[in-house]
């Protein structure tokens, strides 16, 4: 009988393991209280975004310019100079085309431009919206990410809404599915 129940008991765990892992976890973080609201645009097109940024940035209202969030790393992942970047330049060239221009101080270390027409971004009622998938691995994590960031603008910040849909094994054997919204500022530098 207790052979019975111990079977019962590991079964019972496999399958809520099974169901947990599965469902995988869902992350939603609320635009933080403490920051100015994101103004309705003005403007149907995307050209008030161009600019320059500060690569460092504040994540849930928390501040570190040191050691912020990097845009760079949000936008191209860490297979980019992100941990050198200093500042990242947005230009709209023509209607179908997003340069970003990353830089450390007055050398530029990358610039890619993306293509809407690719799908690479669009720009929909005065906010930009980019959106990449990319391989990541680490120490005994391996996995593939689609992500989209939403900038918008207030009078001092780009402000990015980061989702991402993220599958990976972790540890080779366990699957992980993570669905996750994160909320990043970055502030505007002016001449």
């Amino acid at each position: 009988m207790l052979v019975g129940r111990k079977q019962m008991t590991v079964r019972a765990s496999i399958v809520a393991l099974t169901f947990t892992v599965l469902t995988g976890c869902t992350i939603n973080h609320p635009y933080p209280k403490s920051w100015a609201p994101i103004p309705a645009p003005t403007t149907e097109d995307c050209h008030h975004l161009e600019g320059d940024y500060n690569d460092r940035g504040d994540y849930f209202g928390l501040s570190d310019p040191a050691n912020g969030p990097s845009l760079t790393y949000k936008l191209f992942g860490g297979d980019s100079h992100w941990g050198s970047a200093t500042r990242v330049s947005l230009t709209l060239p023509r209607s179908d085309a997003l340069t970003l221009t990353v830089w450390h101080g007055s050398t530029q270390l990358f610039a890619r431009t993306l293509s809407s027409e690719k799908g690479d971004f669009r720009c929909e009622a005065g906010h930009l919206i980019v959106r990449d998938h990319r391989w990541f691995g680490g120490t005994m994590v391996e996995g593939f990410e689609k992500l989209t960031i939403t900038l918008s603008v207030t009078d001092d910040y780009l402000v990015a809404e980061d989702k991402r849909f993220s599958t990976a094994l972790a540890m080779i054997i366990l699957p992980v599915i993570v669905t996750e919204t994160n909320w990043y500022r970055f502030p505007r530098l002016r001449d």
